[in-house]
């Protein structure tokens, strides 16, 4: 497991953290800061799995970073075997081209049927316009879905009616990675916490109140791609308070 910088992005905290009703954590942050962006790339015996691509050609200076540093680690575009997509958002989707051609062109391209249908109704976004560019290489799914041995894409909507989360179950335990069903780690105490277009605010707290407790109780690893790099660790109960616990890295890749 392979975790990579995109960059970091900047955002308003009325744009990144709606529904906080009140919350004093939040109302601690400045009214603009910056985010991360993490990139996992798994290596499951000879195959690639890039999870999400960030924002590529489409970013400013400080992000659109994941070729270089997937370069950096002796990884080359054309070596990744399947690109899963999270979800449409720009920030996922927008390193999907490179000059205008797929950036990964050997890859098989996977999304959820409903994500496609979602960003469909949206014709004229840059979303759908870089998605579109690589349709010859994507495949939809309907339902969760393995894709290599004991990696599975998992539906969790609200974020958006397609989200996937990619749960990876190995011998040292399971880890799910979560791309934007979380936006920052206090979220995992107020799950209320989303950006202001999350599509279905009332299905995103289901989804994140689910996933919190079924990862706590069953010791789950959990990455994030906004949370602070690498984005890597686990949901604690300490005190009747889920909380997040991250995890100490000092490397890039991780043996899992």
């Amino acid at each position: 497991m392979m975790i990579f910088s995109d960059g970091q992005f900047p955002v308003t905290k009325d744009f990144f953290l709606a529904g906080a009703n009140g919350d004093r954590e939040v109302e601690c942050f400045p009214d603009e800061f910056e985010v991360a962006l993490n990139v996992v790339c798994l290596q499951i015996g000879s195959k690639y799995i890039l999870i999400d691509t960030g924002f590529g050609e489409t970013a400013g200076q400080e992000s659109g970073h994941l070729l270089t540093h997937l370069n950096q680690s002796g990884i080359h575009r054309h070596m990744i075997d399947y690109v899963v997509l999270s979800h449409s958002h720009l920030d996922h989707t927008g390193g999907l081209v490179k000059n205008e051609k797929p950036a990964f062109p050997n890859a098989v391209h996977i999304m959820s049927k409903k994500e496609w249908l979602y960003s469909e109704q949206t014709p004229d976004s840059r979303e759908f316009k870089v998605i579109n560019k690589v349709l010859p290489l994507l495949i939809l799914i309907e339902e969760d879905t393995e894709i290599v041995p004991g990696v599975w894409l998992k539906h969790t909507p609200g974020h958006t009616p397609g989200h996937l989360t990619v749960e990876v179950r190995t011998n040292h335990g399971v880890y799910l990675i979560t791309n934007d069903v979380f936006n920052i780690p206090h979220s995992i105490f107020n799950t209320s916490l989303r950006v202001v277009l999350e599509e279905d605010p009332v299905q995103g707290i289901r989804t994140r109140n689910q996933l919190i407790q079924s990862a706590c109780e069953k010791q789950v690893f959990i990455h994030s791609c906004h949370f602070p790099y690498p984005g890597l660790g686990m949901i604690e109960n300490k005190n009747s308070r889920y909380q997040w616990k991250p995890i100490d890295v000092y490397h890039d890749s991780l043996d899992i």
